[in-house]
C-alpha cells in the first residue's frame, strides 16, 4: 500500500471513508485498498490463475486501514 496526503482538489474530498464514515478532508492522509477484480472477466480469470491484474480499489484513511497513528483532520 501507497499513502498520500489529500491535496486541495481531489474527488476523494466528495466522499466518506469507508472504515469510519468520515467524510475526507484536505490534508488527510489515504491509501487505496485493493477489492478484487471486480466484474471483468479476464481480469477474474488472472486473479483466479494468480497473476498480476489490474484490481478494483477503494480509499480509505490510513490509520483505519492500517491502525498506525498519523497526521489526520479527525480523531
Amino acid at each position: 500500500m501507497r499513502k498520500f496526503t489529500l491535496p486541495q482538489a481531489h474527488w476523494a474530498l466528495e466522499e466518506k471513508c469507508p472504515a469510519c464514515l468520515k467524510k475526507f478532508e484536505t490534508g488527510d492522509v489515504a491509501t487505496f485498498v485493493a477489492i478484487g477484480p471486480g466484474d471483468d472477466p479476464e481480469r477474474q480469470r488472472l486473479a483466479r490463475e494468480g497473476k498480476p491484474y489490474g484490481a478494483v480499489a477503494i480509499i480509505a484513511h490510513w490509520s483505519c486501514v492500517t491502525g498506525e497513528n498519523d497526521t489526520l483532520s479527525h480523531p
